[in-house]
């Protein structure tokens, strides 16, 4: 399950934009639609192996473990839990997957929706290595399942339980994770709307004291020039007078 370590250092390559507005490059939805498809995507595919890998280790447990057994079930959750669910998947996996998630719109080339989540994982659209990187934690997965499956009971199923426990925690981070870069996302683009109305709504003429006092004196430069009108400065004078 080591293969699950993508390098976080990758999804600086394209900046998501700040507001989910504006022309695209992705077909077929907009980037927090493209987004939230993403994520489905990818939640499903952890719930479908949470659920099968879960149910053989209920069973395994049922059909009772020993004292070791049951000790090394314990350090394997731990161990799993930590490299893969907090390390693995919650440090690098699913940053890496929100990023490109939302930074579609950025990419160099159209692509469609329905391609997006492997483009998340960077299957495609990313440099070499990435690109060769995840094709390898791909092949380095499913040598681990078949691995596995040759392990005998009750082996197998207590391996199973800790990568069940893993991925739950690789699920749990990519639903908190995902809403805060939503949440994000929304408030920037909030920002920008009411930024958009203030100045929208800002008078073109007066209301700052500078422009008022340069109206003001332009108004009585052009009151002395007219012939016949008395300016500021006359009807001062009379005043004294």
């Amino acid at each position: 399950m080591s293969g699950f370590a993508l390098d976080a250092s990758t999804t600086r390559s394209c900046k998501p934009s700040p507001v989910p507005s504006g022309a695209l490059s992705v077909r077929g939805g907009s980037s927090v639609g493209v987004a939230v498809w993403v994520v489905v995507v990818v939640g499903a595919t952890f719930i479908e192996a949470i659920y099968r890998l879960g149910a053989r280790a209920i069973s395994t447990v049922e059909a009772g473990l020993t004292v070791s057994e049951w000790l090394l079930f314990g350090v394997g959750v731990a161990m799993l839990g930590y490299a893969e669910g907090y390390r693995a998947l919650q440090k690098r996996f699913v940053p890496h997957v929100i990023e490109r998630a939302f930074s579609m719109d950025c990419a160099r080339r159209p692509v469609s929706a329905a391609l997006a989540p492997l483009y998340a994982v960077s299957l495609f659209g990313a440099g070499s290595r990435t690109v060769a990187r995840a094709y390898v934690s791909v092949g380095l997965i499913a040598a681990a399942v078949l691995v596995v499956r040759a392990l005998p009971h009750p082996w197998r199923g207590i391996v199973d339980g800790a990568v069940a426990v893993a991925l739950s925690w690789g699920l749990l981070a990519l639903a908190v994770q995902f809403v805060t870069a939503l949440r994000a996302r929304i408030g920037s683009a909030d920002v920008r709307v009411l930024g958009s109305i203030n100045l929208l709504s800002r008078p073109r003429s007066g209301g700052h004291p500078r422009c008022e006092g340069e109206a003001n004196d332009a108004e009585s430069n052009a009151q002395n020039l007219q012939p016949g009108v008395p300016g500021r400065g006359d009807q001062a004078g009379e005043g004294e007078r």
